[in-house]
């Protein structure tokens, strides 16, 4: 038996409201387990207590006053979830926010066709089997290794930087520092104030 299922049980079988095969499950369980045994000592100490205070008679008007209470209360309740009978302007307003969600539907509907129109419609200019379109850059171990070998050059690393720019993080510090990386990349001898 696991702790979260001893614990579970743990009121019943201080209670003694287990069935005996429980009982005696919980029972092995709590030997084995000085935590969940610490908590049912603790549990049974609480109802020992609980047990031994004194219980006050709240008086022979109590329940009828209580029973009349929750009696209003629940009448209030049943008549509140009664249909309210509905004006003209309330009418007017639910059928104004019906042609509204209905003009929305419309208008995202003529979006996705007409995106779906004009994607099918355009051709791609780049194609994947063009020799100046290449979609890998391999190089051989050599060539990676040679310090002088470089894969991506300046202009290409240039435009990388502003676009890395555009994306950079949100905030002017965000663009101010990828500003500074741009400008160093840019002039290679240039120093940041």
């Amino acid at each position: 038996m696991t702790c979260q299922t001893a614990l579970s049980l743990l009121d019943d079988f201080v209670d003694g409201e287990l069935s005996q095969a429980l009982a005696e499950e919980v029972s092995v369980h709590l030997e084995g387990c000085p935590r969940c045994r610490l908590e049912a000592d603790e549990t049974k100490s609480l109802k020992e207590l609980l047990r031994q205070s004194e219980v006050r008679d709240p008086g022979r008007d109590y329940w009828p006053e209580t029973s009349q209470l929750i009696l209003a209360r629940t009448v209030q309740s049943a008549s509140a979830q009664e249909p309210h009978h509905t004006t003209a302007d309330q009418l007017a307003d639910q059928r104004n926010a019906f042609v509204r969600a209905l003009l929305s539907l419309a208008a995202s509907l003529v979006i996705l066709v007409s995106a779906v129109v004009v994607g099918q419609s355009q051709k791609s200019t780049a194609t994947l089997s063009s020799p100046d379109n290449p979609v890998l850059l391999t190089s051989s171990l050599a060539q990676r290794l040679d310090p002088d070998f470089q894969i991506v050059t300046h202009e290409e690393r240039t435009r990388l930087a502003k676009g890395m720019l555009l994306m950079g993080p949100p905030g002017p510090f965000g663009r101010i520092a990828g500003l500074m990386e741009l400008i160093n990349l840019a002039s290679p001898g240039f120093t940041e104030p």
